[in-house]
């Protein structure tokens, strides 16, 4: 019966390496968060009024394609999609359709922003020491920064837009993570239950 372990742990080891190579990255997921204060008004109203908010924790998300492209020299990744999470509500940005990350030029300092006539214009500015040569391509874990908000951004909320205006945004932190496609995950889920299957297999044929 002994015959039969070799080859199973070669059938299994092959369902996790043809798994783990086919779970290539289709996107990247970049979080930015920390503690904000400024101040929110409702689009749309001509009735609203600005309305502060003092360190409130915001979250956001920004997805982006892979690979990015190369503009002025510089690394970048389109932004596909972006949404923000604020005390367990959730709103998605909107985000103009050059939305890209990148490296700011003036500072090489790590930014969303977007491409302009005159190369490109952060929206968003953060770095730190953890941060250093970063390209926005790969994975990163989470590394504190700082981060300056240069413009008001939009976001949709319950059917309706509010504009937000960051002052101070403090207790920062930045990571990036590489999501596997779709059929990416569908194969490593293959590839673990063929595993699976294959191991117990050997154990009824020891037994």
């Amino acid at each position: 019966m002994k015959t039969f372990d070799t080859p199973a742990i070669v059938l299994a080891g092959l369902f996790l390496t043809v798994s783990a190579t086919s779970a290539s990255a289709a996107t990247i997921d970049y979080v930015l968060s920390g503690f904000a204060t400024g101040d929110y008004t409702v689009l749309g109203d001509p009735t609203a009024v600005a309305q502060d908010f003092d360190d409130i924790h915001f979250r956001f998300v920004f997805a982006g394609d892979l690979p990015g492209a190369d503009v002025g020299g510089d690394d970048i990744v389109p932004i596909d999609s972006g949404r923000l999470r604020v005390d367990g509500v959730t709103g998605h940005l909107v985000l103009p359709a050059t939305e890209i990350f990148g490296v700011d030029p003036l500072d090489g300092e790590a930014a969303f922003g977007r491409v302009g006539m005159s190369g490109f214009v952060p929206t968003v500015r953060f770095g730190g020491p953890g941060l250093d040569g970063y390209d926005g391509s790969t994975s990163v874990a989470r590394t504190p920064v700082r981060a300056d908000f240069m413009k008001p951004f939009r976001v949709r909320v319950d059917g309706e837009t509010v504009q937000v205006t960051i002052d101070d945004f403090t207790h920062a932190h930045f990571a990036a993570f590489a999501v596997p496609e779709p059929t990416s995950w569908a194969l490593m889920t293959v590839g673990f239950l063929g595993a699976g299957a294959t191991l117990r297999r050997r154990r009824a044929l020891a037994a």
